[in-house]
């Protein structure tokens, strides 16, 4: 295992704050020196999390591939949408899916949270749902959260136009960075 980063954005849409947020923080994970990898979900398409598919068919490929792909890096940062007080549909059932080949891929030495959100509080609730989750399943995380408020305003197609918001990316960035030790 590299001491490298996946970033991982719980969102596939065109557009998506959460996923240029997740790209940025790759840019200066690199930018210090930190490898890190930006995985598009939409290469692991995956049914629905279904006890009774996975009896019948196993667990898909989509999802073994993420979970060898996560197991190459020490870190992970996941990057999560905020959909009515939640994470996405697509980042839960991502996450039961890498859970049903081997729930411990998801205990990396260093895992972070962060969100964009066009609300104030930049997807506190969100991540809030997705610690309670990690905590359930003995995934440890850094202290540092990121959570990047009025999205809609600092990101401008795709890209971080704020001084504000962008030192709070190179604050959540040192953060784990530092972790690596």
């Amino acid at each position: 295992m590299a001491d490298s980063v996946l970033v991982m954005p719980g969102s596939t849409r065109a557009g998506s704050h959460n996923a240029a947020l997740g790209a940025a923080i790759v840019d200066r994970l690199v930018g210090r020196g930190v490898a890190a990898e930006f995985v598009d979900l939409r290469e692991f398409p995956l049914p629905l999390f279904d006890p009774e598919l996975e009896a019948a068919d196993g667990v898909p490929a989509a999802a073994r591939r993420l979970h060898d792909l996560l197991a190459r890096h020490a870190g992970l940062v996941i990057v999560t949408p905020e959909y009515n007080g939640s994470i996405s549909t697509l980042l839960k059932n991502t996450i039961d899916w890498i859970s049903r080949v081997d729930r411990s891929v998801l205990q990396r030495p260093v895992v972070a949270l962060a969100s964009a959100s066009p609300s104030s509080k930049g997807g506190a609730t969100g991540r809030a749902s997705l610690r309670a989750m990690c905590d359930h399943m003995g995934v440890g995380l850094l202290d540092r959260e990121l959570g990047l408020a009025r999205s809609h305003e600092v990101i401008v197609e795709g890209v971080i136009d704020d001084g504000q918001a962008s030192a709070e990316i190179d604050a959540f960035v040192a953060a784990v960075a530092e972790a690596f030790g």
